[in-house]
Parts: C-alpha cells; structure tokens; sequence
C-alpha cells in the first residue's frame, strides 16, 4: 500500500492539530485536571495482514480526555485527506460545544 500524504494535506493536519491544542487549553482554563499525554496524536498505517488483505484504513488517534467522554478518539478513512476531514468534522462539533458551554 502506498500512502500519499501531499504537503496540502500535511498542513491541514498540523492546522487541525493547532485547533486541538486551542480547544485544550480552553477546557483546562476550565478545569484545570488533565494528564500529560493530553493532545497526542499517532497517524497508524495498516500492519501486514491488514494490507495484504485489502483492510487498509489510514488511522488518526488522538489521546485526550478534556475533549469528550473518552480518552482515545480515533478517525479512519481510505487515504490520508478522507481521514484527516472526519478529524476536521469532530473538532468542528467540538469548538461549537465549548463555544455553547461558555455562552452559559
């Protein structure tokens, strides 16, 4: 498997990661609890038996417990732009939410 990761695509990634570490910094102004992995984020290709069987779904995981009920979230997608736009969709849900519980 080949995975084309344009320089575009690398932007809006490092773009959405900024957005992240914004909507972070906004929840612990809030409730300052947190854990110190808080806003990592891993892009995993598929292992072996996943390519080989045609399972191959780009992975984007972020580890971070202010930013919803859990503490892993995950996107996948068939190529690395599908992936990282259902990342730019949760992070948009997610600004709109901390923008409504400060309204409050």
């Amino acid at each position: 498997m080949t995975v084309n990761m344009s320089e575009k695509s690398m932007d809006k990634f490092l773009r959405l990661r900024l957005r992240i570490f914004m909507l972070i910094e906004r929840c612990l102004k809030i409730d300052g609890h947190h854990k110190d992995y808080e806003g990592t984020l891993s892009i995993r290709y598929p292992n072996y038996f996943q390519d080989i069987n045609n399972h191959n779904d780009i992975v984007i995981e972020l580890q971070c417990y202010p930013l919803g009920p859990h503490r892993r979230h995950t996107w996948q997608g068939k190529t690395f732009e599908e992936t990282i736009s259902e990342m730019s969709k949760t992070i948009c849900e997610w600004e709109q939410e901390i923008e409504v519980e400060n309204e409050d």
